[in-house]
């Protein structure tokens, strides 16, 4: 997956002996689509574009793209932390053609996002370039495809079908080494709780048109939004059973209050750190049922302090 923004703040990773651990930057991003978020960068991150010396004070203000793996782990809920496999700092960059995962025996990625149409054919005749992360050639003459299931792998590609997977023929392939993930900034509780706080009783917006109701930080640092005006807004039909008081959305998702099993078609049921729950006369969820692309949208939110309101604003976002 690919993340673009603004870079906020850069900031250096401590070890437990309070000394600053080389090579390593925890990087503050700012994102119209997707709200804040920190990248991870080590000596693992490739750099498609700059260096690890850019990543100092004065890269505030400078466009950076990030492409991780979407499979490994994250720290959730805010802000999210990537563990960043190839980076571009400034200026722009075709990283959007990248995807980084694990693909089935089938070549279908583990989020059924894409599927590879990479055959012995197509490398041989240069069409395709498999490579490991070494540069040695990938020889199908020694190796099947088949080999390649879940290995992670760096794809670059083109133009793909608009099914589902979408069908691409790749242009290159880097089969990734297994490696220790990347470190993780750590926050205490008092740290999270702190930052939360930016968005109790914020203000809420749907693709910059404001909306009634109020987001709030639950007891578990989940920032909770009203269900029914946001789906509306958004265009989604809203339909509520009280037999079982259960909620359905659009024919995508349905839930029901204090239980945190979200229900997305054709997915299955997941949690989101938080059961939906009733507050004054409106339903609550977690923002993320909304941000989360197995809602069938990607969306995001950015959230600003609004001097003149003198209250936070969270805009919500529907591509």
């Amino acid at each position: 997956m690919v993340r673009s923004g603004t870079i906020a703040e850069v900031s250096n990773l401590y070890g437990a002996d309070g000394e600053i651990t080389e090579g390593v930057r925890h990087v503050r991003v700012t994102s119209r689509e997707y709200g804040t978020f920190i990248f991870a960068v080590d000596e693992h991150t490739i750099f498609l574009q700059g260096d690890i010396d850019a990543l100092d004070a004065s890269a505030a203000g400078l466009e950076i793209t990030g492409a991780y793996d979407a499979s490994l782990p994250m720290i959730l809920p805010y802000p999210p932390q990537y563990n960043v496999l190839f980076l571009a700092i400034g200026g722009e960059t075709d990283i959007g053609r990248i995807f980084v995962g694990r693909f089935d025996e089938d070549l279908i990625s583990h989020d059924n996002y894409l599927r590879l149409n990479l055959t012995g054919g197509n490398i041989a005749d240069g069409t395709t370039a498999v490579i490991f992360a070494d540069g040695t050639e990938f020889d199908p003459g020694e190796m099947d495809i088949a080999d390649l299931a879940g290995r992670r792998l760096l794809v670059y590609y083109g133009a793909a079908t608009r099914s589902i997977p979408a069908l691409t023929t790749p242009t290159k392939v880097v089969v990734l080494f297994e490696t220790a993930e990347h470190p993780l900034l750590m926050l205490t509780p008092e740290e999270i709780r702190e930052f939360m706080m930016f968005y109790e009783d914020a203000l809420l917006q749907v693709n910059g048109a404001d909306i009634a109701g109020r987001a709030y930080v639950s007891e578990d640092n989940v920032l909770m939004i009203p269900v029914r005006a946001v789906a509306e807004a958004a265009g989604f039909e809203v339909t509520w059973f009280a037999d079982t008081r259960s909620v359905q959305i659009g024919g995508r998702v349905s839930f029901r209050l204090g239980s945190d099993e979200y229900d997305f078609t054709g997915t299955g049921i997941i949690s989101l750190g938080q059961a939906p729950v009733l507050r004054g006369s409106l339903t609550y969820v977690p923002v993320e049922m909304f941000t989360n692309l197995l809602f069938g949208a990607e969306a995001g939110f950015a959230a600003e302090f609004d001097e003149e309101l003198g209250a936070t604003v969270i805009n919500i976002i529907f591509d």
